[in-house]
């Protein structure tokens, strides 16, 4: 059976009402959706920000409206700040609060292991209000040299400049080669 849904912060129904509300305003047209969310609540891992712009995406498309991708990230925009990252997918720069989004090119031989913290889940927003401004951007060496290393496809590179500005925020630091999805709490090891 079907769960009711918070609607004050559901990206789901942000993204429907942004469609209808910018492309069906003398249209009282109504949708139903129905998803089966297979990424875990406030784990770090845009499961609420893919959710909403795969329904941006879908009534694209079932409505005929012809959004362009610049169309569609810009619209992403108002569900999340990670949210136009999912508008393309795969591996990208995301500027500003990361809705500017620049195409990186696919890197071989990379593969992720994903797995819980064992730590609090937390939401994002509790999560920015920790974050201490001072202590970020002091890597802007390193995320230079690993849009380099990417463009390269210098896993080695890779490897040794990744950094999550979120990781300053922990109670205690993560083991070696271990870093932080998003604003977490899920961990992740790259191999």
């Amino acid at each position: 059976m079907p769960k009711s849904i918070d609607k004050k912060d559901n990206t789901l129904i942000k993204a429907a009402e942004i469609i209808l509300k910018n492309y069906c305003k003398n249209s009282h047209k109504k949708i139903e959706i129905e998803v089966e969310k297979n990424i875990p609540i406030s784990s770090g891992l845009g499961g609420g920000s893919s959710n909403g712009v795969m329904i941006l995406k879908a009534l694209n498309e079932i409505l005929n409206l012809n959004l362009t991708i610049k169309n569609l990230e810009s619209l992403a925009v108002k569900i999340g700040m990670d949210a136009s990252f999912f508008v393309r997918g795969g591996i990208a720069l995301g500027e500003n609060f990361g809705e500017i989004i620049t195409p990186l090119p696919k890197v071989n031989g990379l593969s992720f292991t994903i797995f819980p913290f064992s730590g609090d889940a937390r939401k994002t927003e509790s999560a920015y209000k920790k974050l201490d401004l001072s202590k970020c951007a002091k890597n802007a060496d390193k995320t230079l040299a690993i849009i380099h290393a990417i463009k390269t496809n210098d896993s080695f590179a890779i490897h040794r400049n990744i950094h999550n500005d979120f990781e300053t925020i922990l109670k205690s630091p993560l083991p070696q080669n271990h870093h932080l999805s998003g604003s977490g709490p899920t961990v992740f090891i790259l191999a």
